[in-house]
């Protein structure tokens, strides 16, 4: 009969070892757990769980610990597993069927990686994909590379082309927010990643890994920067080396994301369209060209792009991408893209399609309460607000919607509070500013609004708006991203100046009054707002 060894490398995993041990051993012949230098009781548990022990050295180096833990194995296949996730049951009943079948050298598994949140049924939500985790124990199937690590390459070497599923399944927890915290697993992996690009820089899915690495960690810059390197040097792939990383379609919806949320929405719009050509079917790439599109107020074709991302089918047999931009994501897109043309029924239809998917999203509550307090459903929105601020109060999307409502309300000491809560969240920080700026313009403090309106990148129409308004007030040209569309952004000009109204001096009007004239040389259009309907109480 054939037989499988388990194989796992651990350090100060007491908390997760016990269980991933108990799910394997229904299914495997052997056991072999190389320990790296725990200080707790994980010897402890897998020696008195009857497993092959070793230990190891650790010198900063995934791979290498993983084939020193090979060489503990005698069974005939591997399968790898990490402490931190467990063998699902209901998937493992065909691994014996599998192994004994005399053609395969590998098969892939399927990681399931929680991240906190839940699907419509109630159910863990993941990230899946599909990754070489069961092999033959071959002398020459070894890991490469130090973090990251993964055994393709020297499956590739053997003429391995396709690896088929095993249907096999691993949940992974360690992407979940309490242990990546817990763990500082970003900060542990990024020198590892860092000294492996400097020394092989053509190792895209490294360097890929490393981008993603300084997005978690906020280092937005140097991610987005670092993927251009990767976008640049996998398209001059051919298009057999470029079947090798599956990737790359996240390449382009990440970076056009990073650059977008930077207000460099025109480049954002560039590397969009470049996915756009290579993946037109990936949910990921047309749901980021939706949302530039919708930033800038393009939005008949934001409509078309979301719809398109709706319609998707997961692009490729190893990764399941995020279901997400399948399937809820779209609809709150739509839904802003409806509200933001008028159309508040179609808004509000879109909004609890995607409540159904996803009852539990934040951003898809925080919607339907914008909807209801548009459509003068006060006390139902306020309802809302509260669950909201009940359940996530340090929300960066919550805080925004509570200081808007609360602004409107005249409660203006709580709206600050909560825009400055908004101000720690990169996400949330240019909208914050706007309010801030503007807030303090109808306070009659023209110097100090001006002043925090100078670091105002305008992301998206509300900050491309509140810019021009405190460029009237400040006499200072007004440098807008070209994407902008300037009727879409006259009309948030309109917006603002109705909240200007608010001022009893009438200050912050007179300024824009006087400013306006010169402002008409950037925003073809402003001084027709001066005595519009939309502009308030503007004479």
């Amino acid at each position: 009969m054939t037989t499988i060894s388990a194989c796992l490398i651990v350090r100060d995993e007491e908390e997760n070892l016990m269980a991933c041990l108990e799910a394997l051993d229904p299914w495997v012949d052997q056991i072999c757990v190389l320990d790296t230098g725990s200080r707790d009781r994980s010897v402890e548990i897998a020696r008195e769980f009857g497993a092959r022990l070793g230990s190891y050295e650790w010198d900063g180096d995934f791979s290498a610990a993983r084939n020193a833990c090979l060489e503990l194995a005698t069974c005939d296949w591997i399968l790898s597993v990490d402490a931190d996730e467990l063998l699902d049951p209901e998937s493992a009943g065909g691994l014996r069927g599998l192994v004994d079948l005399e053609e395969n050298l590998a098969y892939l598994v399927w990681l399931d990686n929680l991240d906190g949140g839940t699907d419509a049924n109630g159910k863990p939500s993941m990230q899946s994909v599909g990754i070489p985790r069961l092999f033959r124990r071959l002398p020459e199937i070894r890991w490469e590379r130090p973090v990251h690590e993964s055994v393709m390459r020297s499956l590739l070497a053997l003429g391995v082309g396709q690896l088929e599923h095993s249907h096999l399944r691993l949940v992974h927890h360690g992407y979940l927010p309490e242990a990546i915290s817990r763990g500082k697993k970003h900060e542990r992996n990024l020198s590892i990643l860092e000294e492996h690009n400097a020394r092989e820089p053509e190792d895209l899915f490294n360097s890929y890994k490393l981008a993603c690495t300084y997005g978690a960690l906020v280092r937005n810059d140097e991610a987005s920067e670092l993927l251009e390197v990767v976008w640049s040097r996998a398209r001059a792939c051919s298009s057999r080396e470029r079947a090798q990383l599956p990737f790359l379609p996240l390449v382009a919806a990440q970076l056009s994301r990073l650059l977008a949320a930077k207000g460099e929405l025109s480049r954002a719009w560039e590397f969009a369209q470049q996915g756009l050509e290579d993946y037109p079917t990936v949910s990921e790439v047309l749901f980021e060209a939706a949302e530039i599109q919708r930033l800038a107020g393009v939005l008949e074709r934001a409509g078309e792009l979301y719809a398109g991302a709706k319609g998707c089918e997961s692009w490729t047999d190893l990764y399941s991408g995020d279901p997400s931009t399948r399937a809820e994501r779209p609809l709150f897109g739509l839904a802003r893209v409806s509200a933001l043309a008028g159309d508040l029924d179609l808004a509000r239809g879109c909004v609890d399609r995607g409540l159904e998917m996803a009852p539990r999203s934040i951003e898809g509550r925080a919607l339907s309460v914008r909807l209801l307090s548009v459509a003068g459903r006060e006390a139902d929105s306020w309802a809302g607000l509260q669950g909201l601020l009940e359940e996530s109060p340090g929300n960066s999307e919550v805080m925004l919607l509570a200081a808007e409502m609360a602004w409107s309300r005249g409660e203006v000491e709580t709206a600050r509070g909560f825009w400055d809560g908004a101000l720690a969240d990169p996400r949330s920080a240019q909208t914050s500013r706007a309010w801030i700026a503007v807030a303090t313009l109808v306070a009659g403090d023209l110097e100090s609004a001006c002043e925090i309106g100078s670091s105002l990148e305008a992301v998206d129409l509300p900050e491309a708006g509140a810019r021009a308004v405190l460029a009237a007030v400040a006499g200072r040209p007004l440098e807008l991203d070209p994407l902008f569309v300037p009727a879409a952004v006259l009309g948030e000009v309109a917006a603002w100046l109705a909240e200007l109204g608010r001022d009893p001096s009438g200050k912050a009007l007179s300024a824009f009054i006087e400013g306006a004239a010169a402002l008409e040389v950037d925003l073809p259009g402003v001084t027709a707002l001066l005595g519009s309907p939309e502009g308030g109480s503007l004479p």
